[in-house]
């Protein structure tokens, strides 16, 4: 059996950007891709690939939040086709409160509207350019998401289900525009990781003192799931599968 670590790190630039993000607003729970390939479910490629930062929440966010993210990272409200004049294409002003009411937010790269940039300009927008996603129509309850120790930083993740579900739904209906993304994500599925990952996540609870029952005993709350790599150990797929 092969014991060590089922963690990837990303490249720097990835992992600087949603560390940071992460950082700035404790309600974002990472998901996506990104996060299956830190838990090495699949591998991402990164040099054929940008991925998305998708994010789910476990509250709604504040227009004073989602304002702050907008500014702090120097991103804008990715728009629509309703966000244009319908006369002439200008860009219209975008109100905070009607974009919390989407299912789901974009946000990307700020990009100077209207003004023409050089070649060099160009050329390190597109360096410097990524999409961040918030899915904003359900909020994660506490057993939806759980506490990773990433290299020394606790962040919080997606359960690898929840994920799948939305993959997988993605990845069979034809409305989608990235639907073959989303099947090839599914195919690369390193099942011999899968099970042993999902067995490591486990419930973290805590002692109310202040709350007994009948005979006295102390109630125990569930804070929040946990991984824990040292469980999380490579084993051999034809003896583990459940089906």
């Amino acid at each position: 059996m092969n014991t060590k670590p089922l963690i990837n790190r990303l490249p720097s630039i990835w992992e600087d950007r949603f560390l940071a993000l992460m950082a700035v607003n404790d309600k974002l729970v990472l998901g996506g891709s990104v996060a299956l390939h830190i838990l090495n479910i699949i591998k991402y490629d990164f040099k054929n690939r940008t991925p998305d930062l998708d994010f789910s929440l476990t509250e709604a966010l504040s227009e004073d939040e989602l304002s702050a993210l907008v500014d702090f990272f120097n991103l804008s409200i990715l728009r629509g086709i309703n966000d244009y004049d319908a006369i002439d294409g200008t860009p219209q002003s975008i109100n905070m409160s009607d974009v919390l009411e989407r299912e789901l937010i974009l946000l990307e790269t700020n990009y100077p509207i209207g003004i023409s940039l050089t070649d060099e300009e160009w050329n390190e927008y597109k360096n410097k350019y990524y999409k961040v996603d918030f899915f904003n129509n359900t909020y994660l309850k506490k057993k939806d998401w759980f506490e990773l120790d990433y290299f020394g930083t606790p962040i919080k993740l997606t359960h690898p289900s929840i994920i799948f579900a939305a993959k997988m739904k993605y990845a069979t209906d034809n409305r989608v525009g990235k639907q073959y993304k989303h099947f090839q994500d599914i195919q690369n599925i390193n099942w011999d990781n899968y099970f042993p990952i999902i067995k490591s996540i486990n419930p973290h609870y805590s002692i109310d003192a202040l709350i007994k029952d009948k005979n006295g005993n102390c109630y125990y709350t569930l804070e929040k799931y946990t991984f824990d790599a040292k469980q999380a150990d490579i084993v051999d797929i034809n003896d583990k599968l459940p089906f």
